[in-house]
């Protein structure tokens, strides 16, 4: 049994809604496709301790990565809603690392809610 799933630079597009019955996968590497989004289904990885999602075209992350109890590691880029990405961090205390331009220096880039 493999606990490691690798697919980067493939062309990707969409994450299919089954990935959520790989219960036992450990690392998930997506990097360097054309996502735009993972399936909420995402959220039912409970073994998952790395998600890999840089280089993608990612609008947005589901929030049922906050139910991931495991996932200690998030590559993403920074295009991404820092709101979701704030919602990670906050419930899990997920390290994450930004690929792609740094966001502000300031406190501008994040949502009124927070």
């Amino acid at each position: 049994m493999n606990s490691e799933l690798k697919a980067s630079f493939n062309l990707i597009t969409e994450v299919p809604s089954d990935i959520g019955k790989l219960k036992r996968l450990r690392k998930l590497t997506l990097n360097g496709n054309r996502i735009r989004t993972l399936p909420p289904e995402v959220g039912r990885l409970e073994m998952l301790e790395e998600l890999i999602v840089s280089e993608n075209a990612m609008d947005e992350m589901p929030h049922t990565l906050a139910t991931m109890a495991m996932l200690r590691v998030l590559k993403v880029s920074c295009r991404l809603c820092p709101a979701d990405l704030l919602v990670v961090v906050a419930v899990l205390g997920v390290m994450i690392t930004c690929a792609g331009p740094s966001p502000p220096q300031d406190a501008s880039f994040l949502p009124r809610c927070v």
